[in-house]
């Protein structure tokens, strides 16, 4: 809750409304309930409501006409990556479907990731990703959580196509603002450390396909952990 407490009331309305856009609450095509309706439900000023759909226009998720009010937008054909960090959490608590979602994609982007950098590296990118983990070795909790998304930035610039960094970007978004939330895929320290190092070797060896699946095995371990524990925790709730 204390990740709440920190936006401001305009992007909890925001996110209250991409919620029930999520869940098919508010279809495509149909208008949003007017200013006046949203504010006497939702307990906060038409101004509040006004920033809020600003919000939602900026994510794409709603159209704005004089005259027409707001028209929710297809969410699968017209929101781009930022959505998806706003999608993370379901009225207070950590949305699992979600989340899975972007560890599953953050796995086959990281094992294509790493197999073309093995195959397509510099002498330049061998000697960046290796400086990198050597930092890396000594850190753990947010500080080793930053270090591994400079170590991917390494192995998308390696991969020699912009397209990944520009994913990597997003991704790198998501993260920055739900540190927290990912924390646990960490807990291994050692097993992330490894599979950098078998990686750096992968790519000496110019040996693409050891270099994706050692990254797969990695992020899928992560991916498997972290679900685990908000999976453990929704049980615990309901008990």
């Amino acid at each position: 809750m204390d990740e709440l407490q920190r936006k401001s009331l305009a992007q909890q309305v925001a996110e209250r409304l991409i919620h029930r856009i999520a869940q098919g609450i508010f279809k495509p095509g149909e208008r949003l309930p007017s200013e006046r309706d949203l504010s006497s439900t939702l307990k906060v000023t038409r101004t509040t409501i006004r920033e809020a759909i600003k919000i939602l226009q900026g994510l794409r998720l709603v159209t704005v006409r004089h005259g027409d009010g707001a028209r929710v937008q297809d969410l699968l054909r017209s929101v781009s990556l930022e959505v998806l960090g706003e999608l993370i959490f379901m009225e207070g608590h950590v949305n699992i479907e979600a989340l899975d979602q972007i560890m599953e994609a953050r796995s086959l982007y990281g094992k294509v990731v790493a197999s073309l950098a093995a195959q397509r590296r510099s002498q330049d990118d061998m000697k960046r990703y290796a400086d990198l983990l050597k930092q890396a070795r000594g850190l753990s909790g947010p500080a080793l959580q930053r270090m591994d998304m400079e170590l991917f930035h390494a192995l998308a610039m390696a991969s020699k196509n912009m397209v990944f960094l520009f994913v990597l970007n997003a991704i790198s978004s998501i993260y920055q603002r739900h540190e927290s939330v990912f924390s646990p895929a960490y807990a291994d320290t050692q097993a992330l450390l490894d599979a950098h190092e078998g990686v750096l070797k992968a790519m000496q060896a110019q040996a693409p396909q050891t270099a994706g699946q050692v990254m797969l095995s990695l992020l899928e371990n992560q991916r498997k952990l972290l679900v685990e524990v908000y999976n453990g925790q929704k049980d615990k709730q309901k008990t």
